[in-house]
């Protein structure tokens, strides 16, 4: 790992990836508690609700942080609108997607977004894959096969839901690295994505009708259930600014790093707590989406990446994305003006 991981100091480097890694398993299991749950079917309205609670904790971090500063920039702010919509529908299908399949099996499911996003960049921005990386794209669409195969709670609901999330998962990063024309302040481009989808996703919950239902519901549940949903919002800031950190310790290959290896503890938490039945081969499906994400991930890492070089790369597709709570697996290196 060293020639991915340039440490400016190995203790707080460490501390940044763990922190990083935990709020982004936490994230994943508190979301599944709170979009499967039959009785609780607002994703509109709970996904409003995970926004603002982000936007507050965000806001909080910048009141508190000694040298944070913001600044409202119109500009990104318009910028930002047309990959923000494609964003809150990777938030709705994935909610939906999460009521009708398991966790390992959407985990792997969502590995094809990576290889979307680097088929895609090859297309509209010339970039090159190396032949490690198409091994590794073939290895995901087996490991795919494999799993859906011998998925005994198959839904084809679910997978269309799944279906949907890949799409606008591809259409978000590859509109988000179109519009942004230059990089902007990790901090700065987080607050404002989030302002712009809050603006966008409270509206919508309110006509499509999830309010003052959603409340009524949400006092009837139990205080075990509500602590999931008001932290699912917590924590999607806390991966955020443990991202920020991450990649001043560190680089955006080694996020990638990072997301391609959480996918274990998620996968294995994932169908222990709720009890998922998987059969051997689709844990061997499972698995090899797991390793092929890795080496995906180790591919995309420039041969000859110098520290300095590594310190100078775009942490805007790995901060952008890392808000929601996905893997990282399918950030994309390289092509960054300088930062704002």
């Amino acid at each position: 790992m060293s020639s991915v991981l340039p440490l400016k100091d190995n203790r707080r480097a460490l501390f940044a990836a763990l922190l990083y890694s935990v709020s982004s398993t936490l994230l994943n299991l508190a979301n599944k508690v709170v979009f499967s749950k039959a009785s609780f079917n607002f994703p509109w309205g709970t996904i409003a609700i995970q926004n603002i609670v982000s936007l507050l904790a965000l806001a909080s971090y910048l009141i508190i942080a000694p040298q944070a500063t913001f600044r409202l920039d119109f500009d990104l702010l318009r910028r930002l609108v047309f990959p923000m919509w494609c964003f809150c529908l990777f938030l709705y299908s994935n909610a939906n997607a999460l009521r009708f399949v398991s966790l390992p099996v959407l985990t792997v499911l969502k590995s094809f977004a990576p290889l979307g996003v680097s088929i895609m960049e090859v297309l509209f921005f010339k970039d090159i894959l190396t032949k490690d990386a198409v091994f590794c794209m073939i290895m995901v669409v087996a490991s795919n096969y494999v799993t859906a195969y011998n998925d005994v709670e198959f839904s084809p609901e679910g997978y269309a839901w799944a279906g949907i999330n890949v799409a606008s998962n591809i259409a978000y990063l590859l509109t988000l690295r179109r519009c942004l024309s230059e990089n902007y302040d990790s901090v700065q481009l987080a607050l404002h994505s989030t302002l712009v989808s809050s603006m966008l996703i409270v509206p919508i919950s309110v006509v499509h009708g999830d309010f003052p239902s959603l409340v009524y519901s949400l006092l009837e549940t139990s205080q075990k259930f509500r602590i999931f949903f008001f932290g699912s919002g917590l924590l999607a800031a806390g991966i955020s600014i443990s991202t920020f950190w991450c990649l001043a310790e560190t680089n955006g290959s080694t996020l990638s790093f990072l997301g391609a290896m959480n996918k274990i503890p998620i996968v294995l938490l994932g169908s222990y707590l709720f009890e998922s039945h998987i059969t051997l081969l689709g844990w061997v499906g499972i698995f090899m989406s797991i390793f092929a994400g890795y080496f995906f991930a180790r591919s995309k890492v420039p041969k000859h990446m110098t520290p300095k070089s590594t310190q100078e790369q775009s942490p805007t597709m790995d901060t952008i994305e890392t808000q929601t709570g996905r893997d990282l697996d399918s950030e994309n290196e390289g092509d960054s003006p300088r930062r704002r």
